[in-house]
């Protein structure tokens, strides 16, 4: 069950993934920056499997320059 604020860091290679999670009465909001569209759907999953009633998915993927777009 997700029950208060955290943020995981994943070692990826050269890059690093940030992600941030705020909870408020049971919506998780991400943000960060993670270098694939897929690790940004996985992220959503995960806080739906740990228990958040609804996400607010404002992760950015990077670009290979190290910009992140949405």
């Amino acid at each position: 069950r997700i029950e208060e604020d955290g943020s995981f860091a994943v070692a990826a290679g050269r890059g690093r993934t940030v992600i941030n999670v705020h909870v408020s009465d049971g919506e998780a909001t991400l943000t960060g920056v993670v270098r694939t569209a897929a690790d940004r759907r996985r992220a959503d999953l995960l806080a739906r499997a740990m228990g958040a009633a609804s996400v607010d998915n404002q992760l950015r993927i990077a670009d290979e320059g190290g910009r992140s777009r949405k």
